[in-house]
């Protein structure tokens, strides 16, 4: 009886314990999910920007950043030609897929915007040595994050086995919420694109048109769905600005690392440097 007592016991705590656990996740992922927003289009909030989409229109205004979308809100009141009056433009996440580039012209910003946006690149530029271990930190949580969220999936199978059915059917909830939880401390992580952070690059773009077109700039970050590139010469209609970049990734990649290379590096109009003979080996003839 006394043992039974016990088994009663242990069976519930460890029910009290799977609630507990199914619903902090719940209301962790809820506010995870309300929270969330892309690294680089976050990087560009409260700024006036130009989203250009594949069809060709743009929308001009100070963009703000949602877990659901972006809004740029206009300067002033847009009358539209049905007879009303626009005050901003929404795009949800759904239609992000439409956005071309999103791009801050640097001869626009206020004085206050611009010191904001180069304390952002000195930061990227030259990263002291807190920011360079808070990077590695995170990139090395993005590597096992894979193995944290098997094993938090192990945890959450195992501690709902004993639960009544309509607890354990609860499982599944509980898994995508600890994997959200997994995923807000970690982003998109890709060993190529890490050595060229902070580094100029070219980054390679692809028009809806099909042109390809090359731009040299600052890499300051990326996400799952974009690149942010800083300083940017922007030619347009013969005319060249000074720009910031947010590339999609579905049609820009990092192509090149555009950082100089000292006595070696080779000028435009160069050859293209021969195989070097390594001339310790002997030559050896060879006879027909």
């Amino acid at each position: 009886m006394f043992q039974t007592g016990q088994h009663m016991a242990f069976f519930d705590n460890v029910l009290a314990f799977t609630i507990l656990i199914i619903l902090g996740l719940a209301i962790f992922g809820a506010v995870l999910r309300a929270r969330r927003r892309d690294i680089c289009l976050k990087s560009f909030s409260g700024y006036m920007v130009y989203t250009r989409l594949k069809s060709g229109k743009q929308i001009w205004g100070e963009l703000t950043t949602e877990p659901t979308g972006i809004e740029m809100r206009y300067r002033a009141d847009h009358p539209d030609v049905q007879g009303h009056v626009e005050s901003s433009y929404i795009i949800f996440a759904a239609e992000y897929p439409n956005i071309y580039l999103i791009i801050r012209f640097l001869d626009e910003l206020t004085e206050h915007n611009a010191e904001r946006r180069q304390k952002t690149l000195d930061r990227s530029y030259k990263p002291n040595i807190f920011r360079r271990a808070r990077r590695k930190i995170r990139n090395w949580f993005n590597m096992i994050r894979d193995a944290v969220s098997q094993a938090f999936t192990s945890i959450i199978t195992a501690a709902t086995k004993t639960a009544p059915t309509a607890v354990a059917g609860q499982q599944k909830s509980a898994i995508g919420s600890g994997k959200e939880l997994v995923e807000w401390f970690g982003n998109a992580y890709d060993p190529i694109l890490e050595t060229h952070i902070g580094r100029r690059i070219v980054v390679e773009i692809t028009s809806p048109e099909g042109e390809v077109i090359e731009y040299v700039g600052v890499f300051r970050e990326y996400s799952g769905d974009y690149l942010e590139v800083m300083d940017v010469k922007f030619t347009e209609d013969g005319k060249s600005r000074m720009v910031d970049l947010i590339v999609p990734r579905k049609h820009g990649v990092i192509r090149h690392d555009a950082e100089p290379v000292g006595e070696n590096s080779i000028h435009a109009g160069d050859p293209a440097p021969a195989l070097l003979k390594d001339e310790s080996e002997p030559e050896v003839e060879v006879k027909v």
